[in-house]
């Protein structure tokens, strides 16, 4: 399964960073494509929880459905796309994303995020080129910068 990892270090303790990946109110403010997030059932992200909002793709807005299949707090949690309506999914045979804190010290955190996915056809081979070249990484890390410096300074970017 071809997989795609960014690592970032974040100068904060590993429970505010935990805090900021796992709220779904405070994903909206370093993840802009994220959209009306909320979990079912309503409360603490755990396994069996269904992730839901809206995400903006190419300048249109899809609903995505995920749900977690692993959480470990304050060290990882894992979630697996179960819908969307964007049609790129159908392409989609399987995929997993996670976040991994590692606590460096009491006051510097490194996320580890790694997606894994498995494609269909001629399509996924595309679309692996693309992630190769770096489209979806960029975006990634771009995002993961966005939460480096909202956990270290609380200004959203």
């Amino acid at each position: 399964m071809p997989r795609l990892q960014v690592i970032v270090d974040i100068d904060a303790p590993r429970a505010k960073v935990w805090h900021l990946i796992s709220d779904a109110k405070e994903m909206e403010f370093w993840c802009p494509s994220i959209r009306d997030l909320a979990y079912e059932p309503a409360g603490t992200l755990q396994v069996g929880t269904l992730r839901k909002a809206r995400i903006e793709v190419n300048g249109k807005i899809h609903a995505l459905r995920t749900e977690v299949t692993h959480c470990e707090a304050p060290n990882f949690f894992s979630e697996m796309p179960c819908g969307c309506t964007a049609d790129w999914l159908g392409k989609v045979t399987s995929a997993r994303l996670t976040y991994r804190l590692e606590a460096e010290s009491e006051s510097r955190t490194t996320l580890i995020f790694t997606g894994e996915y498995e494609l269909k056809g001629l399509w996924g081979q595309f679309f692996d080129k693309l992630i190769g070249e770096g489209m979806v990484r960029s975006a990634v890390k771009q995002n993961l910068e966005r939460l480096k410096t909202y956990a270290e300074t609380g200004r959203v970017v």
